[in-house]
């Protein structure tokens, strides 16, 4: 800043002012003043824009988008699979991979976790050995890494969505399945919260109420017309997160 003093300066907060309380407890004065030095701050979604407009007035919000191509197809709500697309990791517990274990549980046989997604391989390990352990092998897909038709294949092929995770600052998953059609099933994080208007346009459920939130899974998945309200519901509300509007907010903000 002091050598280039007209170089314009924006922070992107990707990560919940949560986990950033605890990510940056070793330098957290540090992080503070580049927020306060910082022309800009963007954020994700409304619960970190009014917790760092406190320290930085020229904050906004420009939600994440979906690069995913969807052919204007969307699931056709026959299927008994439920998706799932999480990284693997059992750090913090962030991802509430533990948890997903016990929902499935708790749900009807007849109904399959597809999983897409990876992480290290110790992670991984010990994620199969849980499923291992749990004797819920036949319960759970694992589909690896997925991308371009074989994500869409993964979303097609299923009747909702769900997210477990304990903190998410946007969760582009959600968004994804959304734009697919897919009921969401989720646990409040603010990524979830945002994106399903607390509620308006999908099922959230208290962080932990595993019981509530196997309920309301069986309880659409038996119910095709209300799959399909949600699924309208869920197409809605992907509308307000266009490639279109997203770039017309940064193209303004770095114009200026």
């Amino acid at each position: 800043k002091k050598k280039f003093p007209n170089l314009k300066i924006i922070s992107w907060v990707h990560e919940t002012h949560e986990s950033l309380e605890h990510t940056t407890r070793h330098y957290r004065d540090y992080f503070n003043k580049g927020i306060l030095e910082s022309d800009y701050v963007v954020c994700l979604v409304r619960e970190n824009y009014d917790y760092f407009s406190r320290l930085n007035k020229h904050c906004l919000i420009i939600p994440n988008i979906v690069s995913l191509n969807n052919y204007n197809k969307v699931s056709d709500l026959d299927s008994l699979n439920i998706s799932f697309t999480s990284r693997i990791s059992f750090e913090y517990g962030i991802k509430g991979i533990d948890v997903l274990l016990e929902v499935i549980k708790l749900l009807p046989l007849k109904y399959k976790i597809s999983f897409a997604g990876g992480g290290s391989p110790k992670d991984e390990a010990k994620f199969n050995k849980r499923i291992e352990l749990e004797k819920l092998s036949d319960r759970i897909s694992l589909k690896g890494v997925l991308k371009g038709n074989e994500l869409l294949n993964h979303y097609w092929d299923s009747s909702i969505f769900i997210s477990t995770s304990r903190s998410e600052s946007f969760s582009l998953v959600i968004l994804e399945a959304m734009t697919i059609g897919l009921p969401i099933v989720a646990f409040s994080t603010s990524g979830a919260r945002y994106l399903l208007d607390n509620g308006k346009y999908g099922i959230l459920v208290d962080q932990g109420n595993v019981k509530e939130f196997a309920e309301q899974c069986n309880r659409l998945m038996c119910d095709k017309a209300l799959l399909r309200h949600y699924q309208n519901l869920s197409l809605k509300r992907a509308k307000d997160f266009s490639l279109d509007k997203s770039m017309q907010k940064w193209s303004s903000l770095l114009t200026e």
